[in-house]
């Protein structure tokens, strides 16, 4: 399912992909992926715009939630290694923890090779919360 808000230069693209349980059918949570769209219809792609391009996944979702609470229950989102070592773009992402299930997705090898003190912490704050936090081998990703 791809929900496009427009695709005029500067438009933000989700595409959610249902994760279901292939022996109940049921879906267990939704994929989220986003495409910021720049002037010249190349994705946007820097590294100080993952915190903004992180909480829109998280807002956008939400409303959907807000109108389909059963329905979108769950949400799965691919995060960079590096937006785990900020303080203050957590405490931004706590109220939505709350509000439905969270998933997040993270490079294994970015996790071993480029984490620090802060972002270990921040992952075991957040485990406590109920998010899920999924390691994914680099061939996955």
């Amino acid at each position: 399912m791809t929900m496009a808000i427009s695709q005029c230069p500067g438009s933000v693209r989700h595409t959610l992909t249902p994760i279901v349980n292939f022996n109940s059918g049921d879906v267990f949570s939704f994929e989220i992926k986003q495409r910021i769209l720049k002037n010249n219809g190349s994705v946007l792609n820097n590294h100080s715009d993952e915190r903004m391009s992180f909480m829109r996944q998280l807002e956008f979702f939400q409303k959907l939630n807000r109108q389909d609470a059963l329905s979108y229950r769950g949400l799965f989102i691919d995060a960079a290694a590096s937006l785990l070592d900020s303080r203050s773009a957590w405490k931004d992402f706590i109220p939505f923890v709350f509000q439905f299930r969270v998933n997040v997705g993270v490079k294994m090898q970015a996790i071993m090779n480029e984490s620090s003190g802060i972002a270990l912490d921040n992952i075991i704050k957040l485990k406590s919360l109920g998010v899920r936090f999924w390691m994914i081998a680099d061939d996955e990703w």
